[in-house]
């Protein structure tokens, strides 16, 4: 998939995930097949804040998407969010993110969402993309 980069015209929200679109594991392909995204965490554990580490690849070329501006959200149900909205995301080295804190304040499996490029519009060329995970909180 070709990316166009002149595709960061507005922003486009959606809430909730559908459930095909949800991952097991820590590594998976964002919804429109452009990167390949890979997280690890500080250990999750209700209550206390948990660091993110992200690794985003471009599909078409294997090479580190760098000045993605990832943002995420969590939720264990569509109307309970995590209760700290607007974690932070630093990029170190180019393609790897650190977003932190995020809090989940309740046992269960959670969806985390990481969006990429959230400026821009969502379509098949734009930058623009997202990947959602299960995540554990025991």
């Amino acid at each position: 998939m070709t990316v166009d980069p002149n595709q960061c015209a507005a922003r486009v929200e959606g809430i909730g995930v559908p459930a095909e679109e949800v991952h097991d594991g820590t590594e998976a392909d964002d919804d429109d097949c452009k990167y390949r995204v890979t997280w690890s965490s500080t250990a999750v554990e209700q209550r206390r804040d948990v660091a993110f580490t992200l690794t985003l690849v471009n599909k078409s070329d294997g090479k580190a998407v760098a000045g993605a501006v990832p943002s995420v959200e969590a939720y264990l149900t569509p109307t309970h969010p995590a209760p700290n909205p607007g974690p932070t995301a630093t990029e170190g080295t180019p393609g790897t993110y650190k977003i932190q804190p995020l809090r989940f304040d309740a046992k269960g499996k959670w969806i985390v969402r990481f969006h990429f490029f959230g400026g821009c519009t969502d379509s098949e060329t734009s930058p623009h993309g997202h990947a959602a995970f299960f995540v554990d909180v025991p």
